[in-house]
């Protein structure tokens, strides 16, 4: 069962995000951030905790071992958050003169201090926090989605181009390989094995893909968040990828529906139903640190397909919903 989160009015969402303690993070296109406490041993009961003012839209959060929040922002820049003055402090990252600089990916590299944060421009960024100082800056085309193991930075570009990094040494990268997908990329995660990294594109086709060179053959990819209407079917986006603590693999799709799979065997293991009361695709996702909480969010994406849209366009406000998430539906079997 979904459970809808109290929300005032929502601005188009630009991320959900999870904290270790389960507070979940709702951040919009209008610079606002909302803090929900959502524990699931109060039988999902969400409650507003708190509203941040960001100075520019919240596109991506991550909490590093050391407990602190940082957040990349639609300028370019990443910040501490502040939860004892609810604020965000100066930036590690400094911002951006123009909007192709906005954050599209902000990662921990395990074990370590340092963060990772990736722009739209290309820029990749090695940072510690610690100092705050940038260890390291590399160019390139336009990055759509990134993510690190303790070893690698795994960098998905523009025409379909992966860039594989090794972290200590980041100066090239290690690999440069085509996708595996035809189209525009929209999320990238590594696998809980490290041993390489799924990914997803606008056209509902998702890929696994492994570094060594050992494993090739074992690469796959694969169809999903496809509708019919009229006879004909319906392409959707799949718009997001993450894995849960126990290891199931889960997407969002443009088609509103969640999917679990078994990546392993290559099995679907659950379709959740759509989003109850909203016809828009799920645009966010994410899971809590303890498995236990699912989180989803809708907007009104109808401006991407206007000719006519301007800004008396009227959109429909967002949806944030959560939902418990029982072991045994998103435990993988093992064969």
């Amino acid at each position: 069962m979904y459970v809808p989160l109290p929300t005032p009015p929502l601005d188009t969402l630009s991320c959900l995000s999870f904290s270790p303690d389960n507070v979940l993070a709702v951040s919009t296109y209008d610079e606002s951030v909302l803090l929900y406490n959502c524990q699931a041993s109060d039988g999902l009961r969400p409650q507003l905790a708190a509203r941040i003012s960001a100075p520019s839209a919240a596109l991506k959060m991550v909490h590093t071992r050391a407990r602190t929040t940082f957040a990349g922002l639609a300028d370019g820049s990443v910040r501490p958050v502040d939860y004892e003055n609810m604020k965000m402090d100066s930036p590690v990252l400094a911002p951006k003169q123009t909007l192709s600089g906005a954050i599209s990916g902000l990662q921990c590299i395990p074990n370590q201090n340092n963060i990772v944060a990736s722009s739209l421009d290309g820029t990749l960024s090695i940072l510690d926090p610690r100092a705050p100082r940038v260890c390291h800056q590399a160019g390139g085309t336009k990055i759509l989605a990134m993510d690190t193991t303790a070893k690698y930075i795994t960098v998905a570009r523009a025409a379909s181009i992966v860039d594989i990094y090794d972290f200590r040494a980041p100066d090239k990268p290690l690999q440069t390989r085509a996708s595996g997908l035809r189209f525009q990329v929209c999320a990238l995660r590594s696998l809980p094995s490290e041993e390489g990294y799924a990914l997803s594109s606008i056209d509902g086709r998702v890929a696994v893909e492994y570094f060594s060179d050992d494993f090739q053959q074992e690469k796959y990819a694969f169809k999903c968040h496809r509708t019919k209407a009229d006879g004909a079917d319906m392409v959707h986006a799949v718009t997001e990828v993450l894995f849960h603590p126990l290891g199931s693999m889960f997407t969002s799709g443009g088609d509103g529906c969640v999917c679990v799979w078994n990546w392993r065997s290559r099995k679907r293991m659950k379709q959740f139903p759509p989003l109850p009361g909203t016809p828009h695709a799920i645009s966010h996702m994410d899971i809590s640190a303890d498995g236990t909480t699912l989180a989803l969010g809708a907007s009104d994406d109808s401006y991407m397909r206007r000719a006519d849209f301007d800004d008396r366009t009227a959109l429909e406000p967002s949806r944030v919903f959560i939902r418990l998430l029982g072991e045994a539906e998103v435990r993988p079997r093992t064969e």
